[in-house]
């Protein structure tokens, strides 16, 4: 009795470690799946990325002759990574939330201006937002 319920508990041990193992391979076999279009996915994005900055240098330009886009470009990174609380982007950087975006809000004399701030309740805040953007931010549809 002693040798066939450790030999049980051992073939139970096995059965336990094999599917553990099957569920390991499929995991594995998912990852690898999602993984094999990342390379493509990745320069797909930066080919995107390049013509809207391009796009968008170039509509700064007919916008405001001038103006340095790289140095405007600069500029706007340096915000957002305020806002995210980079820790390499400086003191305001390392202030709570709510602070930051009192700084990030606050009329200045830079040559990056926020508008004032506007509150407000929306049933459906994401259509909001996608409203104020086409309207305020996108580039004009073109005939």
């Amino acid at each position: 009795p002693y040798f066939r319920a450790q030999a049980e508990e051992t073939a139970g041990k096995i059965a336990e470690g094999a599917r553990a193992r099957e569920a390991a391979n499929r995991q594995r076999d998912e990852i690898q799946k999602k993984l094999a279009g990342l390379e493509d996915e990745v320069k797909r994005l930066r080919v995107e990325a390049k013509r809207d900055a391009e796009a968008e240098a170039k509509r700064l330009r007919a916008l405001a002759p001038g103006v340095p886009a790289r140095e405007v470009g600069e500029y706007l990174t340096g915000l957002v990574r305020v806002a995210e609380g980079a820790l390499d982007a400086g003191p305001i950087a390392a202030l709570s939330q709510s602070e930051r975006f009192g700084w990030l809000a606050a009329p200045s004399s830079t040559s990056v201006q926020a508008s004032e701030v506007h509150t407000g309740l929306s049933a459906d805040p994401v259509a909001t937002l996608d409203g104020l953007f086409a309207r305020l931010v996108a580039a004009p549809a073109e005939a």
